[in-house]
């Protein structure tokens, strides 16, 4: 089974094996449903197939951070954490970076956590010198950086998901040119379902 066909099979599982049923069911798609249990299973699926750490641009309070941590402890991996932690809304709350360091305890022996706007030299620098097996993009949602996250991770070995493609908000229009162009400058396979938040750029030839 190729990359394409797992995460087919991924969304089939999800959604009791009946896409069109679905779809016609819940018109407004996946994006309230949750992505955790699909980004967990296709973390799985690249720490098993490919070398390489996972990296989460845009962590907030970690709760996806620990799923792609526990996965990591059983794989023998680590994971990069890429935040600045400097959004102030009372959505996030004050001190969100002490809430995410609370969640991700349990594995802060394998979380390398990069306080940096993604978008910084020095955070490109961190990500691109390490050797990925799956990333996830979920940063400042604004064309040029979603597009900057991508080419950050684009030499990522495994599969590249890009979260909010596909979400009722006037930005995911910016946020699927982004995923859509980083497919074109990187040549890989974008996977764009509409009824998926995000889509996943999968490396060519598999």
């Amino acid at each position: 089974m190729n990359s394409a066909e797992f995460i087919g099979r991924v969304f089939a599982e999800l959604v009791g094996g009946d896409l069109h049923l679905y779809a016609i069911e819940n018109p407004q798609g996946f994006g309230h449903f949750g992505n955790r249990p699909r980004l967990q299973m296709v973390a799985e699926y690249c720490a098993k197939h490919w070398p390489g750490d996972l990296v989460e641009i845009g962590v907030l309070h970690g709760t996806t951070t620990k799923l792609f941590a526990q996965i990591a402890r059983e794989h023998d991996r680590r994971v990069i954490a890429v935040d600045p932690f400097d959004v102030k809304s009372p959505r996030y709350g004050d001190d969100y970076y002490q809430y995410f360091l609370d969640n991700i305890e349990p594995w802060k022996d394998i979380v390398d956590v990069v306080k940096l706007s993604s978008m910084s030299a020095e955070a490109i620098e961190y990500v691109k010198e390490r050797p990925l097996c799956f990333a996830y993009v979920d940063g400042l949602h604004t064309y040029d950086a979603c597009y900057s996250d991508i080419l950050a991770v684009g030499h990522c070995n495994g599969i590249i998901a890009v979260d909010d493609i596909h979400i009722k908000y006037n930005y995911a229009d910016a946020i699927r040119r982004a995923f859509w162009d980083g497919a074109v400058t990187l040549s890989k396979i974008p996977l764009d379902n509409s009824l998926s938040r995000e889509g996943y750029l999968i490396p060519g030839g598999v």
